[in-house]
């Protein structure tokens, strides 16, 4: 490797010139020593660490530490809503939005029948209902 080869690489996290000094090669780029460190909490990184790609920043690799990588994969599904009728997380696809309640569009069923709710819900007892349902149930004498 020639020196002008070495003066032209770059460091990933800080974009300076790595020049002669102690440099890391990780993930298939080069890095300072110095610059070698969780992005989160800027610890040098020691052993094993984990790799996050910002969608925002195509090309941009971040390393993280594994404590940092954790709680930052908790906090982000603490953001991620539940569906009320399933209780499982809804991490992909449409999201039903009723009356702040959140559904998977398959899980909005009526608690009576158990049948998708299409065309409108009624709410009877706090529960959602389709309609032939709610009207029994106030028709019914439950009232």
């Amino acid at each position: 490797m020639s020196e002008s080869d070495i003066a032209e690489r770059k460091c990933h996290k800080c974009g300076l010139t790595l020049g002669f000094g102690t440099m890391v090669k990780a993930v298939d780029l080069n890095w300072h020593s110095d610059c070698f460190a969780c992005f989160d909490c800027n610890t040098p990184i020691q052993g094993e660490f984990r790799v996050r790609n910002p969608k925002e920043q195509p090309g941009r690799v971040e390393l993280l530490c594994c404590p940092c990588d954790d709680r930052l994969r908790q906090e982000a599904l603490a953001n991620v809503p539940l569906c009320k009728g399933c209780g499982q997380r809804i991490t992909s696809g449409k999201v039903l939005a009723i009356q702040g309640d959140k559904f998977h569009p398959e899980c909005f069923k009526c608690k009576f029948c158990g049948k998708p709710i299409e065309g409108g819900a009624c709410l009877v007892n706090n529960e959602y209902s389709c309609s032939p349902c709610a009207q029994s149930k106030q028709g019914g004498g439950g009232g």
